[in-house]
C-alpha cells in the first residue's frame, strides 16, 4: 500500500496526470447525467432552459433572467437540438472550462502536484459535479472568476494575445450571467492598466467586454421598448432583502417564499402589489426606492441583517443535497450524504484558507497576488452583501479560496513553512482559533436557524 501511495504521488507531479484526472471527473457526471436524464429540469434550471428557447425562437419577452447561459443553451441547441438533455451535456464543458483554468492558475502559483490534487478534489466534490450536469449558472460563473484570476495574472507577468481577447469574452460571460458583476468589467481593466501602464492591454478587455454587454442591452431594448441593465431581478432582489418584512437572518426568504403561502404577511404582499400594479417602466425604479427607503429610516436593521447576510455567505452549502431530494427524488438519507460531503469538503478548502492568511507575512513573495484574489471574491460576493444572501450563493468564490488552501499545502508538503507546523506560532496562532471559531459558529449559526427544516 505505501508503495502504491508513493508512485501515485510520483504520478501528481505529471502534467499528462491531468487528463486522467479531468477525464474520471467527466466519467463521473456522464454517470450522474445517466442517472438524472430521466427527470426533467426543475426551478432555475427550466427558467434558463425556457428563456433559451425563447431566444432561439426570436420571440421578444422581458428578461427578468440574465441571458448568459440562455445564450450558452441557444448556441448548442441551434446545432444539436433543443432536448433538455442537450442543456445539460452542454454544461460538461464549463467542468473542462473550469478543470483548465484552476489547474493552470494552480501550477502557476504553486506546483503541478497541488494543481492536479485541486483538480481531483473538484472532480469529486458532490455540489460541482451537480452543477455540471444541471442548467444552472454557478459552474459557468465560477469558471469566469478562475478564468479571469487566470489571465489577469498572466497578463501582468507572460502577456500574450489571447490572453486578453480571452478575458474581454470571460467579463462579459461574467456579466451577463450576473449583472450584479457589472463593476468588474471596469475594474478588471483598470487593475490591468495599474500594474501594466498599457491602454491597449487595459482597453482591450474592456472594450471587448463592454460591446457584447451593451450588444445584450441594446436587443432588450427592442425586444422591450425599455433601458434594462442586463435584466429585471436585481432591483427586485435588493427590495426582497431590504423592505420591513425581510427576515433579519433569512434574508433571501422571500425570494422563494409567494404570497398565499404560509408565513407571507399579507400587508408585504399588498407592498408588492402596488409596486407591480405601475407600468413596467416603473417597477424597476419602485422596487429600488422602496428598499432605499427603508434603509434610510432603518439603517440599524439593514446593519443588522447585512452582518448576518455576510455570515451566513459563508456557511456550508446545502443547496446539493436538497435540490437532489427535491427534483430528483433521491433518498432523504443519501440526500443528507451528500449534504454532509459539501459540509467536510467546503470546510477542509475554508480551514486550510484561513490557516494560510494566517500564516502570510508583509513580506511574502504572492501577497500581491493573493490580494487580488480576495478582492476578485470580495467584489463578487459584494452584492450579497447588501441584498439578500445564502450559502447557495458562495459557489463561485470557493474556487478562489481553494487557491488558498492549495498554497498552504503545499508550503505543508514541502515544508518551507517557518511558521510553525499545522498551527501557526506565536500570536498568529491565536489569531487562527479564533478564525476558526468564529467559522464554525458561522456553521453553528446556520444549522441553529435552519432547524426547522430538518
Amino acid at each position: 500500500m505505501k508503495v502504491f501511495i508513493q508512485k501515485l504521488w510520483r504520478l501528481m507531479d505529471l502534467g499528462s496526470t491531468t487528463f486522467i484526472i479531468i477525464g474520471f471527473g467527466l466519467l463521473i457526471r456522464l454517470v450522474v447525467l445517466m442517472m438524472f436524464v430521466r427527470f426533467p429540469l426543475a426551478d432555475d434550471a427550466l427558467s434558463y432552459h425556457e428563456v433559451a428557447l425563447q431566444l432561439l425562437r426570436g420571440e421578444n419577452f422581458s428578461p427578468y433572467w440574465p441571458p448568459g447561459l440562455p445564450c450558452w443553451l441557444a448556441f448548442f441547441y441551434q446545432i444539436l437540438g433543443t432536448s433538455e438533455v442537450v442543456g445539460r451535456v452542454s454544461m460538461l464543458l464549463f467542468y473542462l472550462l473550469f478543470s483548465a483554468f484552476i489547474f493552470l492558475l494552480i501550477r502557476n502559483l504553486s506546483s503541478t502536484r497541488m494543481a492536479n490534487m485541486t483538480v481531483l478534489f473538484f472532480s469529486v466534490f458532490p455540489m460541482f459535479i451537480l452543477h455540471s450536469v444541471d442548467t444552472q449558472t454557478q459552474l459557468p460563473t465560477a469558471t469566469c472568476l478562475v478564468g479571469i484570476a487566470y489571465l489577469s495574472l498572466q497578463i501582468i507577468t507572460r502577456p500574450k494575445g489571447w490572453h486578453i481577447v480571452v478575458l474581454g469574452l470571460m467579463l462579459a460571460l461574467l456579466v451577463l450571467t450576473r449583472a450584479s458583476t457589472i463593476p468588474l468589467l471596469a475594474l478588471i481593466p483598470g487593475y490591468l492598466y495599474f500594474k501594466t501602464r498599457n491602454w491597449r492591454t487595459a482597453l482591450t478587455p474592456f472594450l471587448i467586454g463592454s460591446v457584447l454587454v451593451g450588444g445584450w442591452i441594446f436587443k432588450a431594448h427592442t425586444m422591450t421598448g425599455r433601458w434594462i441593465m442586463i435584466n429585471e431581478a436585481n432591483s427586485k432582489n435588493f427590495f426582497l432583502g431590504n423592505n420591513p418584512y425581510t427576515p433579519l437572518y433569512r434574508t433571501w426568504w422571500f425570494g422563494s417564499h409567494k404570497k398565499g403561502e404560509p408565513g407571507v404577511p399579507p400587508a408585504y404582499t399588498e407592498m408588492v402589489a402596488n409596486i407591480i400594479r405601475q407600468s413596467p417602466e416603473g417597477n424597476d425604479q419602485l422596487f429600488l426606492k422602496s428598499a432605499l427607503n427603508h434603509m434610510v429610516t432603518r439603517p440599524d436593521l439593514f446593519l443588522v441583517r447585512t452582518a448576518n447576510r455576510i455570515r451566513n455567505y459563508f456557511a456550508f452549502y446545502t443547496f446539493t443535497g436538497s435540490y437532489l431530494i427535491k427534483a430528483y427524488s433521491v433518498p432523504k438519507v443519501l440526500g443528507w450524504l451528500v449534504i454532509g460531503g459539501d459540509a467536510l469538503f467546503y470546510w477542509v478548502i475554508m480551514l486550510a484558507a484561513i490557516r494560510y492568511l494566517c500564516g502570510l507575512h508583509l513580506t511574502s513573495p504572492p501577497l500581491e497576488t493573493i490580494l487580488f484574489l480576495l478582492l476578485l471574491g470580495a467584489s463578487y460576493a459584494g452584492p450579497y452583501w447588501i441584498s439578500f444572501s445564502h450559502p447557495t450563493y458562495h459557489f463561485p468564490i470557493v474556487p478562489l479560496l481553494a487557491v488558498l488552501a492549495a498554497l498552504f499545502f503545499q508550503k505543508k508538503i514541502t515544508l518551507t513553512d517557518k511558521d510553525g507546523g499545522w498551527f501557526p506560532s506565536g500570536r498568529r496562532k491565536f489569531l487562527f482559533l479564533m478564525a476558526a471559531l468564529i467559522f464554525f459558529y458561522v456553521q453553528i449559526e446556520w444549522v441553529f436557524m435552519m432547524r426547522s427544516r430538518l
